[in-house]
């Protein structure tokens, strides 16, 4: 499903294996928390996924680790930004800003997806799920809109 609805996106997409049992493992417990079914399925499938363009529709499990460790715990995010504690980004767009989903108190409670702007430090809700956001993305692309709706059913 997840390839599909990728590919229907951008058929210049490349996308890596699945990640491993380990990597998801580790995933899991850096962040203390259950990871979403929809994240760990598309990891499951590809871990990690680029577009056309190069920008990240989703990192792989190990770069969804490192990025939200370091900037977590970074001086230069520390002093210049709001904390990400709420937030776990899995991927990127334009102009640096991140796609995370909304975690509270280590714990991911919905499914909900946001995009953090570094430039003005804005975190916007712009999905309800990681499918519809994947769903939305694809519909800004080239692809049809009854591709992606079929990919994704």
């Amino acid at each position: 499903m997840w390839q599909t609805l990728i590919r229907s996106y951008d058929p210049a997409a490349r996308c890596g294996a699945g990640a491993t049992s380990t990597g998801l493992a580790a995933l899991e417990i850096t962040f203390a928390g259950e990871v979403p079914r929809a994240l760990v399925e598309l990891l499951r499938v590809l871990d990690g996924a680029v577009d056309g363009q190069g920008s990240a529709l989703c990192w792989c499990a190990e770069r969804i680790r490192d990025e939200n460790v370091r900037m977590r715990t970074s001086p230069l995010y520390r002093e210049s930004y709001m904390p990400f504690d709420a937030l776990l980004f899995f991927a990127e767009e334009e102009r640096g800003r991140r796609v995370g989903l909304a975690i509270i108190a280590g714990m991911i409670a919905q499914p909900n997806v946001y995009i953090w702007d570094p430039v003005n430090d804005s975190r916007t809700w712009v999905a309800a799920s990681l499918g519809q956001y994947l769903l939305e993305r694809a519909q800004r692309g080239v692809c049809s809109a009854r591709a992606v709706e079929a990919a994704t059913a």
